[in-house]
């Protein structure tokens, strides 16, 4: 690898916040459309560095939209068979946690992923 070039990934962490869209979309749509379905549909700034989910209407394939500060991510799975069996429902929109992305990105519906709550009280101290 030549020098200064290392591996570039977006890191998913418990803090961050991510909405799926639960209409499908037209997949023919690159950065500029999904910009412009989290305006329009989703009533979100897809410049606020948030991670935004959509599916085609098959639910074959999925699409990441992110701003870094810099410039827009997109990131796209396919699946090679069938479909993702779940995908969100009810409202224009859904919130996920990091933990549930990673199983609706495995095929797996992201209510039934267990995690540790996002705060827990401290006891205090006798």
């Amino acid at each position: 690898m030549p020098f200064g070039l290392g591996h570039i990934v977006i890191q998913l962490t418990a803090q961050m916040r991510i909405l799926v869209a639960v209409a499908s979309i037209d997949f023919r749509a690159g950065i500029d459309g999904l910009a412009q379905v989290c305006r329009a549909q989703l009533h979100a700034d897809p410049f606020c560095g948030w991670l935004f989910c959509f599916t085609n209407r098959r639910r074959t394939a999925i699409k990441i939209l992110t701003y870094d500060g810099q410039g827009f991510w997109v990131c796209h799975k396919r699946l090679s068979k069938n479909h993702f069996p779940y995908w969100p429902s009810g409202g224009p929109i859904q919130e996920l946690q990091a933990h549930q992305l990673q199983v609706l990105l495995m095929g797996g519906d992201p209510h039934q992923a267990q995690g540790v709550a996002e705060w827990r009280p401290l006891t205090k101290a006798a």
